[in-house]
Parts: structure tokens; sequence; C-alpha cells
């Protein structure tokens, strides 16, 4: 990958027209909007980047977007970049974006901000599907995603956090009212596990929804292992629908292998018809132990003849 260093100069990259950015590592950038990419046009697409090390705004309340602020009139995609160790003084550390965005099947991992959004902060009639997001945190608000009117499906949001020890607030994924959105807002398919507030103050909301001007649908999730895994209003609805508070069984979670177990409850033929539950496919099997006596083995082996012996 060609590495595009910004030196603190301003945004990586700056686009004002119909654009893609594919293919390079940016790092480096200082913007109060964007301090790796600063978009604004029709539609613009980046895809298959390392975006790191960037930030927005030079102190707190203040910057936006620390990798990308997109903001488009006719959409955009963000797709399968990785977007590490980024910072924003307000709002969106990874990824900010106002409408219409897709942002599908991205790293996003260990970026933070002040307010709201440490992973991804999204506006409304954005999609946000596929994604790995992992120890992203904030200050206050949102530590891996918050969205407002966002369809979000299909993501694996693990160990973020939030610094607000004082009161609950949503570690993995905030839900917000969406009073300018005309249909439902859907969260479904999506692992949510281990995210927290501070130590010992068990304030971290895996998904935490406020929601009085509509009806947000929570379907399909398995929210489990978070200091408290939902904290909703009445206009989020999470009954009946076959949400599961259940440990995902990932492949290796100490090496950061979120794939899942053959035999886990996210896994299709396991989720009770609701499909692939996370970002990550089945990538492992437990190997099942069985013990034997050793006339038993020697059973097995015995008729092996002319190609060894057990004794």
């Amino acid at each position: 990958m060609t590495v595009i260093d910004g030196t603190q100069r301003g945004s990586v990259i700056r686009i004002t027209g119909n654009s893609r950015v594919q293919g390079f590592t940016l790092q480096n950038g200082l913007n109060d909007r964007g301090g790796g990419i600063q978009a604004s046009a029709n539609y613009v697409s980046i895809v298959d980047n390392i975006i790191k090390e960037n930030r927005a705004g030079s102190e707190v309340d203040f910057g936006l977007g620390g990798g990308i602020a997109l903001n488009t009139t006719e959409g955009g995609i963000i797709e399968a970049n990785t977007i590490i160790n980024n910072y924003a003084g307000d709002s969106g550390g990874g990824i900010i974006v106002g409408s219409r965005a897709q942002v599908i099947g991205n790293k996003i991992i260990s970026n933070g901000c002040h307010v709201d959004g440490g992973g991804i902060s999204a506006g409304t009639e954005t999609v946000i599907s596929g994604n790995l997001v992992l120890e992203n945190w904030s200050d206050n608000f949102g530590g891996g995603i918050s969205a407002q009117g966002a369809t979000i499906t299909n993501n694996t949001v693990v160990s973020n956090y939030i610094n607000n020890g004082a009161v609950p607030q949503a570690a993995g994924i905030a839900i917000s009212d969406t009073r300018v959105v005309s249909q439902g807002v859907i969260a479904e398919n999506n692992i949510v596990v281990l995210n927290h507030g501070p130590l010992g103050a068990g304030t971290g909301i895996g998904i935490g929804c406020s929601n009085s001007y509509g009806l947000t649908t929570l379907k399909c999730n398995d929210v489990w292992g978070n200091d408290i895994d939902y904290f909703v209003s009445s206009g989020c609805d999470t009954a009946s629908l076959g949400n599961i508070t259940l440990d995902p069984k990932f492949c290796n979670l100490a090496v950061g292998d979120f794939e899942i177990d053959m035999t886990s409850p996210c896994a299709p033929n396991n989720s009770a018809n609701c499909g692939l539950i996370g970002a990550l496919s089945v990538g492992c099997q437990v190997v099942q132990e069985r013990h034997a006596t050793w006339g038993r083995l020697k059973a097995l082996f015995g008729s092996m003849k002319g190609k060894g012996e057990v004794r």
C-alpha cells in the first residue's frame, strides 16, 4: 500500500467531488473534521484502506471523525477498511457519517472520542453491516457504535467501553431518538458482548436504545457478558424476536479470532431461523474427545494387516 502521512497539517485526504479512495495507508492527519479523510460530495467510496493514528480536534468537545468524516447527498460507502487508533475530540473516533451512507465489512479497532461514538457515529438512513467493532471507547456515550435512524445488522461488537462511571451508558451500541425517520429502525443479527464501563462501576450497557418517536426493532441479537446487557425505552421492542443472551463461542478470543465455532448459538444451524448472527462466519469446530480402552484401540487397528502392528 502507498503510505500518505499527513504530518498533522490537515486531513490526509480532502475530497470535494465524487471520488474513490482505495489501497492507501492514511496516517497522522489532524483537522477539525476528518483527520484521515474529510469527504463532502454527492457520492464517495472509501475501500480497502488502512486509516490509522489520525485526529479530529485538538481539545475535548471539538472535532468530528478522527479517521473519516463523510458527508454525502446521494450516499457513500466505507467498505473493507482497517480503521485503527484514531481519535475525535467530539464524536466519531473512527468514523462519522451524516446520512445515506453504507459502512460495510470494516475492522474498526481501538478508536476513541470524548462525546459520542468511539468507533462509529452515524446519522439517518445509514446501513452499518458486517463490521468488527473492537475495543473502541468514548468518555461518555456509545463506545462502539452510536446511531440515529440507522440499520445495524450482522456486526460483531466486542470489548468496547465507556469511561463514564457515574450512570449507565451504552458501551456497545447506542441507538437514539429517530424522529426524522419515517419507518422503524432495525438492529438485528449483531453479536454484542463483553462491553464495559470503568472497572468496578458496572455501567457499560451492551445495547442502549432510546426512541420516543417511532419503533426500533431489536431482533436476533446475541447480547451477553456486558455490565448490563440491555437498557431500552418503551419504543424499543426486544420481546419474542429471537434475541439471545449466550456465549457466542468465538474460535479464539485470546488471539482475536472472532469467527465462531460450529456449535455457537450464533451459527446459522443453531440460531432458530435467525441465520448468521454477527459479522464473521463459522471458522472452527470443537474436536470431540472420546475415551477408549487399550483393548478397543487394538481392535480398531488390528485389522490393518501388513501395515504395522499394535503391541
